[in-house]
Parts: C-alpha cells; sequence; structure tokens
C-alpha cells in the first residue's frame, strides 16, 4: 500500500467519528465498564463470557458474529465445508447455539445429576435398544437362511453385502408381525435364487415387496403329537365331524405356507453360484488357453462341466489362468480342444484333492449341460444356438418347481418322439415339456377334497399351537364359536385369534413406532430376550416420566390468553 502502514485521518473526520478503542480479551475486561463496547463472538463463546461481553458498556454494544472462517489455503484443512462456507450459519443462530453451551464448572451434585439423567434419557436408551435388536437378531437370521435354504444358496446369501439389507428387511417385518419362517418360505416361491448375480439383493427385494403387499398372517408354529391329539377333539366337537377326520400324526407334519420352493431348497446344494462376470472372465482365459475364439467355447457341450472345475479351482484358492495355461499343453493333438481342456483340467483338480462330484456345472449353465448329458453333443449344441433356447430352461425350471426331475422329464419327452426333421429342438422340447406338465391327470374330487380337508386341519393345529404358545389355551381362543362350523370358517377365526393375541404378546403397546419391539425370535435365547424386554421397559418407562413433566410445566392457558397484560 502507498501509505507504506500508516495511515493519515483529517482531523474533522477523527473528531466526529472516531474515538480510542482498546482491544481485550473477555477474561480481562471482566469487572471493566466503558462507554461503548463491539464484542466478536465466535463459535466457541460460552454463555457465561457472552454475557460478560453484553455487560461492559454504559451507552451502546455492538456484536460481530464470526458465522465461518476463510478458506485455508491447505487441502487438508479444506474439510469441513459448513466451516468454511458463508451461508452455512446464520448470525442469529451463531448466538443461540452460544446461549446453548455452558460454560461453568459445575459442583459433584451437578455432576452426579446430569450423569444420572443421561443414562436415563432417550438419547442413550433408544440407540442402544436399537443396537442390541440388531446384534441379537443377525446370528438367528443367518441360522434360520441355513437351515430353509440349505448350505450352497444360504453361503451366498449370508456372505454377500447385501446380507445387511435381508436382515434389515426381515428385522422389520418381524416388527410388522410377520414370521420370519413364512416370509422365507413365500419369497422361495416367487422364483429361484440362484440364477440371480447377487441373490441376497434379489431375496431382500422380495422379503419388502411381500410386506409391502399384504398384512402379517398369523403364525404358525410347530405342534407335538399330544398337542394334535387334544386338538383333533376339540376341532371335532366343533365341527361335528368324525375323529378319525383329524390325523394328529398327519398335522405334525409341515404346512404348505412354510415349505420352501423345490428349486431352493434342493439345486443349490449341488450347483454354485457363479455371477456371470466370473463367467466371462473363465471363458476368456480358456480361449487364450486355446487360441480360439470365446464363443468356441462357450457354446460348446463341456463349457458348464469346465466353468464348474474353474470355480472349484477358485473356491480352494488355485490360479484358474495358471491350472489352464498348464492343463492346455494337453489339448495340441485334438479336433476337440475344448473337451480335451475340460478332461484334463477336471482330472488334474481330482488328482489334486478335488473330487468330480465337487466340480458341478454352475446353477447358470447347470441346464446348458443337462443338455449335453440327455441330448448328447450334438442336439445340445445345436439347441443352445436357438433363439428359442430361453424358452426350453424356462419350462425345465417350471417342470423342477412342479417337483419334477428335470433330467427325468426331458429324458420321457425327447424319447417319446424321434427330433430328427425338428426345425428348433429347443422349441419342440419347451412345448413337449409344457403339454406333459398340463396333460397330468388332477386327482379326483373325492382326493382333492380330502388333501384340501387334510391341509385345512394341518394348518389349523399349528395355528392353535401359535396361540397356545402365546399364554392362550385352543378352548379360550375359540370359545366364541358356537354351533357346528365348518372347518374353513373355523380356520379363519383361529387366524384372526392367533393375530390378536400375537400382538399382544410381541411387546408393549406403550412404545412409540421408532422404537423396535422385542422380536419373538429372541425367546430361543432367555439372556438376550429378558435384556431387550427390559431394555424396552426403561424406554417405556422414560416415556411416562417425560409425559408426566410436560404436563406437570406446561403454561396455564388461561394467563397466555391475558398476555400481554393490559395497562395498570
Amino acid at each position: 500500500m502507498e501509505h507504506r502502514g500508516r495511515l493519515t485521518l483529517p482531523a474533522e473526520y477523527v473528531a466526529a467519528n472516531v474515538q480510542l478503542l482498546y482491544a481485550s480479551t473477555i477474561t480481562r475486561s471482566q469487572g471493566g465498564t466503558v462507554d461503548t463496547a463491539h464484542p466478536l463472538v465466535t463459535d466457541d463463546t460460552t454463555r457465561e463470557e457472552l454475557y460478560v461481553q453484553l455487560t461492559r458498556a454504559r451507552h451502546t454494544t455492538t456484536l460481530y458474529t464470526a458465522t465461518h472462517e476463510l478458506l485455508p489455503f491447505d487441502t487438508d484443512e479444506q474439510l469441513d465445508q459448513p466451516k468454511n462456507d458463508p451461508e452455512a450459519f446464520a448470525a442469529r443462530e451463531v448466538l443461540e447455539r452460544v446461549l446453548n453451551r455452558e460454560g461453568a464448572q459445575l459442583s459433584a451434585t451437578e455432576t452426579i445429576r446430569g450423569a444420572q439423567e443421561d443414562a436415563v434419557s432417550l438419547a442413550t436408551l433408544a440407540p442402544r435398544h436399537q443396537h442390541a435388536v440388531e446384534t441379537l437378531t443377525t446370528p438367528h437370521y443367518h441360522q434360520l437362511i441355513h437351515r430353509l435354504l440349505g448350505p450352497a444358496l444360504a453361503e451366498q446369501i449370508t456372505t454377500d453385502d447385501a446380507m445387511t439389507a435381508v436382515t434389515r428387511a426381515l428385522r422389520t417385518a418381524e416388527a410388522a408381525g410377520w414370521q420370519p419362517e413364512r416370509l422365507l418360505a413365500a419369497a422361495t416361491w416367487r422364483g429361484d435364487l440362484n440364477p440371480a448375480d447377487s441373490p441376497a439383493q434379489a431375496l431382500a427385494w422380495r422379503l419388502n415387496t411381500i410386506t409391502e403387499d399384504r398384512p402379517a398372517p398369523a403364525h404358525l408354529n410347530t405342534p407335538t403329537p399330544a398337542d394334535t391329539t387334544r386338538y383333533a377333539a376339540l376341532l371335532a366337537a366343533h365341527t361335528g365331524l368324525p375323529a378319525h377326520r383329524f390325523d394328529p400324526e398327519a398335522a405334525t407334519t409341515e404346512p404348505a405356507a412354510l415349505r420352501i420352493a423345490p428349486a431352493a431348497a434342493q439345486a443349490a446344494d449341488t450347483h454354485p453360484h457363479v455371477s456371470t462376470d466370473t463367467l466371462n472372465r473363465y471363458a476368456t482365459t480358456a480361449a487364450t488357453a486355446l487360441n480360439t475364439a470365446t464363443d468356441k467355447v462357450t457354446t460348446h457341450p463341456q463349457w458348464p462341466h469346465l466353468a464348474g472345475a474353474l470355480a472349484a479351482a477358485e473356491r480352494t484358492g488355485r490360479d484358474t489362468t495358471t491350472l489352464l495355461t498348464t492343463t492346455a499343453t494337453h489339448t495340441t493333438s485334438t479336433t476337440d480342444p475344448v473337451t480335451a481342456l475340460t478332461r484334463a483340467t477336471r482330472t488334474t483338480l481330482a488328482a489334486d484333492g478335488i473330487p468330480e462330484h465337487h466340480q458341478q456345472a454352475p446353477e447358470a449353465l447347470r441346464h446348458q449341460a443337462l443338455a449335453a448329458t440327455v441330448l448328447g453333443n450334438e442336439h445340445a449344441t445345436r439347441a443352445l444356438g436357438e433363439n428359442t433356447w430361453p424358452a426350453l430352461t424356462a419350462a425345465l425350471r417350471r417342470a423342477e418347481t412342479a417337483g419334477h426331475e428335470p433330467a427325468t422329464m426331458l429324458r420321457e419327452v425327447a424319447e417319446s418322439c424321434p427330433l430328427t426333421g425338428a426345425d428348433s429342438l429347443s422349441q419342440v422340447l419347451a412345448w413337449r415339456i409344457g403339454r406333459s406338465l398340463a396333460a397330468q391327470a388332477p386327482a379326483p374330487a373325492d382326493q382333492q377334497g380330502d388333501r384340501a380337508e387334510a391341509e385345512l386341519w394341518r394348518t389349523l393345529a399349528w395355528t392353535l399351537k401359535a396361540i397356545e404358545n402365546t399364554g392362550t389355551t385352543p378352548e379360550t381362543a375359540l370359545s366364541e364359536v358356537t354351533g357346528r362350523t365348518a372347518l374353513p370358517e373355523l380356520l379363519q377365526h383361529a387366524q384372526q385369534q392367533a393375530l390378536a393375541h400375537t400382538r399382544a404378546a410381541s411387546g408393549r403397546a406403550d412404545l412409540p413406532a421408532w422404537i423396535s419391539p422385542v422380536p419373538r425370535s429372541t425367546t430361543a435365547n432367555p439372556v438376550h430376550h429378558e435384556y431387550l424386554t427390559d431394555s424396552a421397559a426403561l424406554i417405556a418407562n422414560r416415556l411416562s416420566v417425560l409425559a408426566d413433566r410436560t404436563a406437570e410445566n406446561r403454561p396455564d392457558r388461561r394467563r397466555l390468553a391475558r398476555w400481554p397484560p393490559g395497562p395498570g
């Protein structure tokens, strides 16, 4: 600057607008008095310090508030964006935060009282309760998925990053009254989870979709033969049906609502899930080792078996590129290098401790492997190259869902009539499978009626056991039913009773919706269940105390109505 640090002001301006002012700290100025004060308030000022600043001047006090700091030159110091944002806080907000910041040292009694208040505050109890619910239910959901879906599919789901979404969906559903076992069973009937790139993501989406579409159904619990014997006598009296129509032994088998779809329960145990990206990597590596095109590998009938061998090798920590490079040396003098590479790879792994039955084709390729085994390489290659190949795989999945063995079904329809001359093998085979499924003779009407009645009896027995587990006897639950009642109406009444009693036993009615109730699944571990029950009781008690304080300290409406007071 031109004045080199010195600035001369006109005498007239100084006389009218300038006064001598000394800068001082808050501590130094305490006890002093000036005509005017210009305090600077920062985000670390306490309300006690603000009081000192506001009470130093006789005539005028002008507050200057630091709403932000200048952006530092060092990029490592630019991480706190609100701290350097001029628009983040208004001056009034800074002052309000100062008023809420107490700087005075508390006495021992006040410190103890504050610690006690913090220990029972909702800010402490609610997060602790929610964390405990999440921590204690997650292992149960893992075990449940392993028990219901089988080890292979369960391993894919529980090790997936999306497993947190599955546990969150199950926890939310259970809080809404859903039985996790019944919900998982319903999810498996919406399609095979194995072909999905992320079975956990697919399962979480299905769980959320199911619970959004409908209210929670009644729980179903496993009865003992002694239970079903009692229930049979009770239902015979209510329905007027002979006692032999209620077989106690048959009622102990699982109802349809809890059964897992065959594709989820069986296929996962033999065919590993391998993502599309991984399969593409295997195919590229194999094509490079054979010095051929990738599609020559993926359209070959032996490709599923080669992919299964590579997946088994990778699961045990072997490098697939090295493996293929080594085994490719056995394919130099053959007319079918893919078959030779597959055999050499599988033989090498078998000699290395991985038996061939552990080298199953991946789930996404199992129908392709099935076609090669049943139809032979020539027909399988032709069917795979046709545009209608997806129709054949869909037909095989329908057959599997209906309870058929896919290999047996494909062999039967392939041998029912010669395939020579067919324009599209896969289309013809898909049509034959569909016709075979549609042509299966339904059970006679009387057998269908017996099956329906047996399923009603089984579901009713499991529903009555769920009611009994809430502490209510079946006799009490059915006491409102008068006269002879048909079995379907009796089941509907029992389900309504089960829902009502389950809700009543599921948790405290005085908890707000944003606090998770104690999950019924934690009853398997009494220690965990007791801890969560006590935690929920503490939150309910705290809410009651806060409600009482609010009622006691609320302002008098009559006094507010007279504010401001009139003259005199």
